[in-house]
């Protein structure tokens, strides 16, 4: 059933979404402006970014996309000031930007893989964080990080990837305190495995062996399912307590889902 503008719980709202083109970030572009809010979201995949503004704009909603590499500082200074400049303000940040690497031993991570994973997963947040944080100061707001369910759980094999996220929550956490006299709301959002490209491209990397996907391999949650999780964190009527580490991952263990391939020899 089509919600009348009334009913919308973002109407006249503005959110800012990064790593917004694939997965769980278009999702969540999608589910807020269906809510009525005005987007602005960013990535490195432009013909993605395009397609999904221009597929949005002939439906009737308000999406904006702008090419920014979230390693770049000053990259994530212009995605912020064209938001601003064109939305009026931020009232919602959704900093969802992440990349993942193959499973291998902590001493066997080359060098430039684990700064890049750093560099997107955690950097990445810090500075859009920055600059949210400039205009959200004065007149409060709520910013949703994406970590991972790997935050706090230790596991073997992806320790590059699982560092930036606990650093994420860590960071979303620490923010949280900080601006909790300015009206501003922090969560960190962790779900466990999700039907994204990052994860079939994580499937191709295991080869068939469970044992070497961190944390267990369930099946996968729907990109839409975590975006909901999304938007009742931004929601001040439905979300939890600022600082919130929100846990969503499937119902189903790890040993109920098939890969779909055979798994290497004794395992």
């Amino acid at each position: 059933m089509t919600k009348t503008q009334a009913e919308k719980r973002f109407l006249g709202k503005t959110v800012v979404i990064t790593g917004g083109t694939t997965g769980i970030g278009a999702a969540a572009v999608r589910a807020f402006v269906a809510e009525g809010a005005q987007v602005f979201f960013c990535g490195r995949e432009d013909d993605l970014g395009k397609n999904l503004e221009a597929a949005i704009t002939k439906e009737g909603g308000r999406a904006y996309f702008v090419h920014a590499d979230v390693r770049d500082a000053n990259e994530v200074k212009y995605f912020f000031e064209k938001a601003v400049e064109t939305l009026g303000g931020i009232d919602i940040a959704f900093n969802n930007a992440g990349i993942n690497h193959p499973p291998n031993l902590t001493g066997d991570i080359p060098i430039d893989e684990f700064e890049d994973i750093i560099a997107t997963n955690l950097n990445g947040v810090f500075y859009a964080m920055r600059e949210e944080l400039k205009t959200m100061a004065a007149g409060g707001g709520c910013i949703i990080n994406t970590a991972s369910f790997l935050s706090e759980k230790v596991s073997g094999w992806m320790a590059a990837y699982s560092a930036s996220k606990a650093g994420v929550l860590a960071l979303s956490q620490s923010a949280a305190e900080d601006y909790k006299d300015h009206g501003v709301r922090v969560y960190a959002l962790s779900p466990g495995p999700v039907d994204t490209p990052m994860f079939h491209k994580a499937l191709e990397e295991i080869a068939g062996d469970k044992s070497k996907y961190a944390g267990g391999l369930r099946p996968p949650l729907a990109p839409e399912r975590v975006a909901e999780a999304v938007l009742m964190l931004a929601d001040a009527n439905a979300a939890p307590p600022s600082g919130t580490n929100y846990l969503i991952v499937s119902d189903q263990e790890c040993c109920d889902f098939d890969l779909g391939v055979d798994a290497p020899p004794g395992k």
